[in-house]
């Protein structure tokens, strides 16, 4: 009985080594980044409620980019996915698209910076969308300072 218990000790040591040393996360949250410039801004998860992402508007402009990497525990290699961003009244400002779930989608802030400075929006909503999926997933709440 002993034996078996040193194996079983022994089994667990050598996965806990392996997804350590793969990179593989234990658990099974999906998560986002926001980066500009492959730099990062802001990191997310499905737990928080009120993902806030405040931007500087300068660098912003300076940047005119942002870009969204979505990671799932059940990613889809086949999927057309994309990320859309609506205003405070609930208009499609803009949507990007990408091959994959695990592919990182980059959309263009001209359009999004312009509704802000002509104050027609307080904030905009960043979702992400994939077949399959039932509703849009809420990513942040953007609002520029």
């Amino acid at each position: 009985m002993a034996q078996v218990k040193k194996i079983f000790v022994g089994i667990l040591f050598c996965l806990w080594v392996y997804q350590t040393e793969a990179g593989i996360l234990p658990d099974t949250i999906d998560s986002w980044s926001f980066y500009q410039k492959n730099n990062l801004l802001q990191r997310f998860n499905a737990i928080e409620s009120d993902p806030l992402l405040i931007l500087d508007l300068v660098k912003s402009k300076a940047a005119n980019s942002l870009t969204v990497q979505y990671s799932c525990d059940a990613p889809c290699a086949s999927c057309v996915t994309q990320v859309a961003v609506y205003d405070d009244s609930q208009k499609q400002v803009i949507i990007a698209s990408g091959k994959n779930s695990r592919q990182p989608i980059t959309f263009t802030l001209e359009k999004i910076i312009d509704r802000w400075n002509s104050k027609t929006s307080k904030y905009f909503l960043v979702y992400y969308l994939e077949p399959g999926r039932a509703k849009r997933i809420l990513l942040a709440k953007l609002v520029f300072k």
